[in-house]
């Protein structure tokens, strides 16, 4: 679960993860496909059409990310701006984290 804010009121999530899925968007050459899934409500269960789609790659010495989240046509902007400041601080202090347990 995850509460996605940034407009409005936050909100209660549940991404589900499908490691079968197929995205509109090539997987680069020797990126792997990560957290691929479906977005629905926490409280009841309402799919909201938001789909999660990152892609990793290894590097010698460390790692290339990208994160990708694909929204409805007509979502707000300020829902796509908003989520990519929450992508943006999650993964980097989950990046942080691991660095620091190294």
């Amino acid at each position: 679960m995850e509460t996605f804010g940034m407009y409005g009121v936050p909100t209660e999530v549940l991404v589900t993860t499908d490691p079968d899925m197929t995205g509109p968007i090539e997987i680069e050459d020797g990126f792997q496909l990560l957290l691929p899934g479906h977005t629905k409500l926490a409280g009841d269960a309402t799919p909201v059409d938001l789909v999660a789609y990152h892609q990793f790659k290894s590097l010698p010495d460390g790692l290339v990310g990208k994160l990708c989240a694909l929204f409805p046509a007509a979502t707000p902007m300020e829902i796509v701006d908003g989520h990519q400041v929450h992508l943006s601080i999650e993964f980097s202090s989950a990046l942080e984290m691991i660095a620091a347990a190294g």
